[in-house]
């Protein structure tokens, strides 16, 4: 599947939400699994695509490395995502917020957004999951940044 070109990426935009970002496990509140031990997220640009590595230590204490791609322009992108999702995309909205979706047989599977607060040193994240018999649990959280 070839991905549509969108508009470039805001780099001024979303310099905010480059670095990397650890989890503070006290702010969880998950309604759907249990919350990490450790989780952290770096974001960072590779020439017109926003790249966010997630290193995670699960509440079993199993670790997961996952990687996500995508341009920052709201235009689908097929994504590798195995069972979970064949398509993902990116945009900064009006709150400059940034809002992350992903796709199934073209059908919305899970939504995350992050927003900077304060003095740019704290993310909240909230994700969003939709499961097949209609129930939306999300997840919300605090990322500290550390670098």
């Amino acid at each position: 599947m070839t991905s549509q070109t969108g508009p470039a990426v805001n780099t001024i935009a979303v310099t905010k939400f480059l670095g990397q970002w650890v989890l503070d496990t006290t702010t969880c509140q998950y309604e759907q699994g249990d919350p990490p031990k450790y989780e952290s997220h770096t974001l960072y640009l590779d020439g017109d695509h926003l790249v966010i590595d997630m290193n995670r230590t699960d509440a079993d204490g199993e670790i997961h490395n996952l990687s996500f791609r995508t341009r920052v322009d709201g235009v689908r992108e097929a994504f590798d995502g195995g069972p979970l999702a064949d398509e993902i995309s990116a945009t900064l909205n009006e709150d400059a917020e940034l809002a992350l979706s992903a796709w199934r047989a073209g059908v919305e599977l899970m939504f995350a957004e992050r927003r900077i607060t304060g003095d740019g040193s704290t993310m909240e994240l909230y994700q969003q999951v939709n499961l097949p018999n209609g129930a939306s649990p999300s997840n919300t959280a605090t990322f500290r940044r550390v670098q």
